[in-house]
């Protein structure tokens, strides 16, 4: 088991009424539901998350985000997890930071600066490929996870 979630209202996103039980992930994946899921006794106290009055849903999608540039923002992964977010789909109007190139990198952050805030993404690296963009967003998520991991 990796993480015991507790005492929440459980939305199994199955068109069934909640129900107040309890959840177990292991190995990033649920692994257990119940209305009552029994704590080991060697179980690490910080991986039992009191949901209390909370609700335990399935993941939310946001089908019209630019999180694009977003994703290399301060702690924007870490928002849209506590929102519930756990899919984002970018660039499905037809704007997004790659691959765009020079021009038209810049005439996207401008305009969607108005939207979504500051540009934080891009000035010094090249948008004209797409694994260029993946390849900067693998090392910048690895490189948050370490620090945090450290702290």
């Amino acid at each position: 088991m990796d993480y015991i979630i507790k005492d929440g209202w459980i939305v199994n996103g199955k068109k069934e009424k909640p129900f107040h039980g309890d959840l177990v992930i292991e190995n990033g994946k649920i692994a257990e539901v119940g209305t009552h899921v029994e704590i080991p006794a060697d179980f690490p106290k910080e991986r039992v998350l009191n949901a209390a009055g909370g609700y335990i849903t399935p993941g939310f999608l946001d089908i019209h985000r630019h999180g694009d540039w977003q994703a290399f923002g301060n702690g924007d992964d870490e928002l849209l997890n506590r929102q519930g977010l756990t899919t984002v789909v970018n660039g499905n109007c037809g704007l997004s930071v790659a691959p765009a190139g020079e021009k038209f990198g810049k005439e996207i952050a401008r305009f969607l600066s108005s939207v979504t805030g500051d540009f934080r993404w891009g000035k010094d690296e090249n948008t004209d490929d797409t694994e260029v963009y993946f390849s900067q967003k693998r090392k910048r998520s690895l490189a948050e996870f370490q620090r945090k991991k450290s702290r």
